[in-house]
């Protein structure tokens, strides 16, 4: 009897294979983790530092985490090409936040996606030389997978040994408490709307001003998140918009009714001016111009007419 309850405890302790594997998994969680700050600083100094914080740093560690625990899945020969893939997606997705900022001014918003093809699209034209213009930034992104490759290299074995599926159902545990984590630590800042609570809580705020508050790759997330489960919005006085059914609620519209048209003018042709131009962009200028529907009329269209 008290040989079999010793094996059941047995089972509940880590074993020295189990703590090998662990140790590994910190390491590369610790690379990682190092990786996306010095992407994070990359992209602030497209930004600026004006309205820098820390507060970026508190999501890091769940999203280093999350990219250790891909880590492990095969033989020590597969896993060492597999830890320098996994570094770079996030060196992709980090290049394109930086060209998209470089060519718009702003980071590219989930929640907008099919706007943000159709703008790279439109711009395809400027790609090339913002390309040409970025590679030195570029070469700076790729610095962490240069090092990634060069740590597959020359690595011992033992740092590419597989992971059992105790080790990665951990790791994937310890990802979920440490994001939990980082939401705790944005409370005692307060949730309204100049925090970072708020950023991280709402979709009411503006992608830039998510970012620079709670880190690119985090806001990235949390708009994923918003996308397919709403968000938590906080109004000024802290409490939540609560949505009343307009069922129950069905108020007489007294307002006269606002021409909402699209605003065009239409005494320029820009396919005139195109034929005028042998220019290439100024010719691309006008074909973007031309497949524009233009922005709504709204109550305040033809204000300052006659000024």
């Amino acid at each position: 009897m008290k040989g079999s309850f010793t094996a059941f405890l047995k089972r509940f302790i880590p074993d020295e294979d189990f703590k090998s594997q662990l140790l590994v998994t910190v390491k590369h969680a610790v690379f990682y983790l190092i990786a996306l700050i010095y992407w994070e600083f990359l992209l602030r100094t497209q930004t600026g530092f004006e309205d820098f914080s820390l507060y970026f740093l508190l999501f890091l560690p769940a999203e280093a985490m999350f990219l250790a625990g891909l880590s492990g899945w095969f033989k020590q020969k597969w896993n060492r090409i597999l830890n320098p893939v996994i570094m770079v997606i996030p060196f992709v997705y980090y290049v394109v936040q930086l060209v998209y900022y470089r060519i718009f001014g702003s980071f590219f918003s989930i929640s907008m996606i099919g706007m943000g093809a159709d703008a790279i699209g439109n711009f395809g034209w400027s790609l090339k030389d913002t390309l040409k213009d970025s590679v030195g930034w570029i070469l700076l992104c790729f610095l962490p997978v240069a090092l990634s490759i060069a740590y597959a290299v020359f690595a011992p074995e033992k740092s590419f040994k597989g992971f059992n599926l105790k080790t990665h159902l951990l790791s994937y545990v310890q990802v979920f408490y440490l994001w939990v984590l980082g939401i705790l630590l944005l409370l005692p800042f307060g949730n309204g709307e100049f925090s970072p609570y708020y950023a991280y809580s709402s979709s009411l705020i503006n992608t830039d001003t998510a970012s620079i508050r709670i880190g690119v790759l985090t806001n990235s997330i949390v708009e994923v998140g918003h996308k397919f489960f709403g968000s938590q919005i906080v109004e000024e006085n802290g409490l939540s918009n609560q949505v009343s059914d307009p069922s129950l609620d069905e108020p007489v519209n007294t307002e006269p009714t606002i021409d909402t048209s699209p605003n065009i003018i239409e005494t320029i042709d820009f396919n005139a001016l195109k034929q005028q131009t042998d220019d290439k962009g100024k010719q691309e200028l006008c074909d973007y111009f031309v497949s524009l529907t233009g922005t709504n009329k709204n109550e305040y269209t033809g204000t300052l007419k006659g000024y």
